[in-house]
């Protein structure tokens, strides 16, 4: 998990390390607040790349256009009905005639505007090959394993694969 991933050093190569580390199972979380953080930190498309490389992507709310824009875009078009009436005539209101259309048109998922008001209690889940979901937000305290959660100094922490013990009981969570 790289949390806060722009305000460390750059790693070199980190496009091709994503890339290669994806095809080999091991994944990567990579957390950053805006596009800015991560286009100013991997230039040249390196961010694109480093993105490209993410099957999922979570968001969870932004105050900037660019990152707005970005994600109105990731999220695509949908089609919706667009529908009009009209009459003509001198006895407008007088008898039920007229003109009603109804027709298939495009927009934005969600347009920029929306994602900059988009609720601080959802976030937007865009799976690789699926829709993307409007969630609510969940506090640790709701995961199962939380009662065994307890504050620890990070030079404390022993992961459980160091100990030789059997972690797979993490695969149930999924």
């Amino acid at each position: 998990m790289l949390d806060e991933f722009p305000n460390i050093a750059s790693i070199p190569d980190f496009q091709k390390k994503i890339s290669t580390m994806r095809s080999r199972g091991v994944h990567c979380h990579v957390i950053f607040q805006n596009i800015a953080q991560l286009q100013n930190r991997y230039p040249n498309f390196g961010w694109s790349e480093i993105i490209g490389n993410c099957d999922s992507k979570l968001f969870l709310g932004c105050t900037d256009l660019l990152t707005a824009e970005f994600v109105s875009k990731l999220l695509g078009i949908t089609t919706v009905e667009d529908s009009s009436n009209s009459k003509s005539g001198g006895l407008e209101g007088l008898f039920d005639f007229g003109k009603n259309t109804t027709r298939a048109t495009k927009r934005n998922l969600l347009n920029p505007d929306e994602i900059l008001q988009f609720p601080t209690d959802k976030e937007i889940l865009m799976l690789k090959g699926q829709k993307p979901l409007i969630l609510d937000k969940r506090s640790y305290e709701f995961h199962p394993l939380s009662k065994n959660f307890r504050p620890i100094e990070i030079t404390d922490f022993e992961p459980e694969w160091s100990k030789g013990k059997d972690f797979s009981y993490h695969k149930n969570l999924l």
